[in-house]
């Protein structure tokens, strides 16, 4: 005779199920949530020192033109501004930085392989597409020492190459930038000219400082989520943002001098570096770029060599 047995098997009932779902729902979220924290991280890392890097890069090559600055008693160097964008009904005029001077023919190895003539090289800010943004290209042009068509003081041929691009691209995507050259009292200018005299010094030293914006910061940056007006002091703001909010923030052509916590940003200053006053759609970009700066000394610091 057989003995019936029973079956115990046990199983999760459908709330117990439903339960377990939502426990992993909530964890899978909490994951993901931290991964996205450290990607954010990790990115913002990667493009600060890749912009490092290209700046580094750039205060090299400046560092090397200034070794090879003709400092005897035709030496001479200038800092200005040039004007970029003429004044119009609803801009201003657009002035951007502009350092000249003379080299020996080791700068410019290219155009003179024995080093055997002076060479003219011009530093300056050309704007990408003035029409439709601030930003601009850092343009180093060099030619051999031309008397007749002189980098050094025909501003129309300078201006001309640049705008047709026949220098060197050093840097893309700046937004701001200023050359500044220290004399012998220890103060800075942003606006000097030394001629040929073998009796006046040439500058100890030149700065340069500018922002810059690159990668996503650039092709995918935070936009107006609404309507900013022309007397508003307040934004806010929708996108990836950076951890550390700029001094300066350029809203489509305007810059302003902003403070705060994102998203929500406070105006304290409008209009600046040239713009004017504008209201802004939402959905506006609005740049907020990388702050860098660096040194230069020049040859024998800026001593005059005579025979």
């Amino acid at each position: 005779m057989k003995t019936a047995g029973r079956n115990n098997r046990s199983g999760m009932t459908l709330i117990e199920v439903l339960l377990a779902l939502g426990l992993f729902a909530m964890l899978g979220l909490f994951v993901a949530g931290i991964l996205n924290s450290v990607m954010g991280l990790w990115q913002n890392g990667e493009r600060r020192g890749h912009g490092d890097l290209v700046f580094s890069s750039t205060l090299q090559k400046l560092r090397t033109d200034l070794r090879a600055l003709h400092n005897g008693a035709r030496g001479r160097f200038e800092v200005d501004f040039w004007e970029a964008v003429p004044a119009g009904e609803a801009q201003q005029a657009w002035y951007l930085p502009r350092m000249r001077f003379l080299a020996h023919g080791g700068a410019a190895l290219d155009q003179d392989p024995e080093a055997r003539h002076a060479v003219e090289i011009v530093w300056m800010l050309v704007p990408e597409d003035p029409a439709n943004s601030r930003l601009c290209r850092l343009m180093r042009l060099t030619q051999l020492e031309n008397p007749s068509e002189s980098f050094l003081s025909s501003d129309r041929l300078v201006e001309r190459r640049a705008r047709e691009g026949a220098g060197l691209v050093v840097l893309d995507g700046v937004a701001w930038a200023e050359f500044a050259a220290l004399d012998s009292q220890g103060q800075w200018h942003e606006e000097w000219k030394i001629p040929p005299d073998p009796v006046r010094d040439l500058p100890a030293k030149v700065r340069l400082r500018l922002e810059r914006v690159a990668g996503s910061a650039r092709n995918r940056p935070p936009r107006l989520d609404e309507d900013l007006e022309a007397a508003g002091n307040r934004m806010r703001l929708r996108g990836q943002l950076p951890f550390k909010i700029p001094e300066f923030a350029l809203v489509e052509k305007e810059w302003m001098r902003v403070s705060g916590t994102p998203p929500t940003l406070s105006i304290a200053e409008r209009g600046l570096r040239d713009t004017s006053f504008e209201a802004h759609p939402a959905r506006a970009p609005v740049l907020l770029p990388k702050s860098y700066a660096g040194e230069a000394w020049v040859v024998a610091e800026g001593r005059r060599w005579a025979p």
